[in-house]
């Protein structure tokens, strides 16, 4: 009898310690947005993305809404691979106005990285959405906060090691129809100096 008391008390002991560290450790989820107007004849597509403990793998067209996936709550700047690509002719016809030209001549695909402007955050049960765009990100060509060399480095080396992308020096032929505003040579004046505490937790 005593025995069956003491299980029983510790059912109830458990259940409530149970429910109580449940609710403190319910998944966070984020969704990611592709929210690059094409530009001329480039279409830019969100590649994969990056956020707290989760990697997005399905490309994004633009205006395409990734799955919701579960990530780690918390604050932070989500990540993404870009691929600049001229997208290939609605029809066969040679020297048309929209032709973009034989496989031989349009240019092959190009991969930049982008930080999105500001750190995001997102609480336990919640959901967050992660759009990137010229205007809530930036790279080595384009945004409010122009990536330095050792930041494009990092991201590169760090968050998405083992992927083909474009170097520093290069990333502004990657995206010639964002590239305005300063040389790419000045991009990292008003970056932060601490990118790698992004991923250090």
């Amino acid at each position: 009898m005593k025995r069956s008391r003491c299980l029983f008390f510790l059912s109830l002991g458990f259940g409530a310690f149970a429910a109580v560290t449940g609710c403190e450790n319910d998944p966070a989820e984020a969704f990611v947005t592709n929210e690059f107007a094409a530009t001329g004849d480039t279409a830019f597509v969100v590649e994969k993305a990056w956020y707290r403990t989760t990697l997005f793998t399905t490309p994004l067209a633009p205006s395409e809404v990734s799955p919701s996936l579960r990530v780690g709550s918390g604050t932070e700047h989500a990540y993404a691979i870009v691929r600049a690509v001229v997208p290939e002719a609605d029809d066969a016809g040679e020297g048309g106005a929209g032709d973009g030209g034989s496989p031989e001549q349009r240019p092959a695909p190009r991969y930049f990285v982008a930080r999105t402007n500001d750190p995001i955050g997102v609480e336990p049960s919640k959901s967050v959405r992660i759009a990137f765009s010229i205007d809530t990100s930036s790279s080595a060509c384009f945004g409010r906060q122009r990536l330095s060399e050792a930041d494009w480095n990092f991201i590169a080396e760090r968050i998405f090691p083992g992927e083909v992308l474009e170097p520093f020096a290069s990333a502004c032929a990657a995206s010639p129809s964002l590239d305005a505003g300063p040389d790419a040579a000045d991009a990292g004046a008003d970056a932060p100096a601490n990118a790698a505490d992004a991923r250090a937790n």
